[in-house]
């Protein structure tokens, strides 16, 4: 991934994940679009660890089971 720098949402996600880049500027853009197209072995292990970060918190079961829990703590009946 390469995302924004000024987008705190998607900049969270590449350091939690160690999964993409984010740049500031078009020459930051640049210049991590060109460290990508370079690196065969950095692309791979980005994706790695993005896919890894995505299937851990963002599987059906997890959305579906966090969902069940803010539910219940809110007192909601669930069959």
């Amino acid at each position: 991934t390469l995302a924004h720098a000024d987008c705190a949402v998607t900049r969270d996600h590449c350091l939690a994940s160690n999964g993409g880049l984010f740049f500031g500027d078009f020459y930051e853009f640049a210049e991590a679009l060109d460290l990508l197209l370079d690196d065969a072995g950095l692309r791979r292990r980005l994706g790695a660890a993005g896919r890894a970060y995505v299937f851990e918190r963002f599987s059906w079961e997890r959305v579906t089971g966090n969902y069940l829990d803010v539910l219940a703590r809110l007192g909601a009946r669930l069959r």
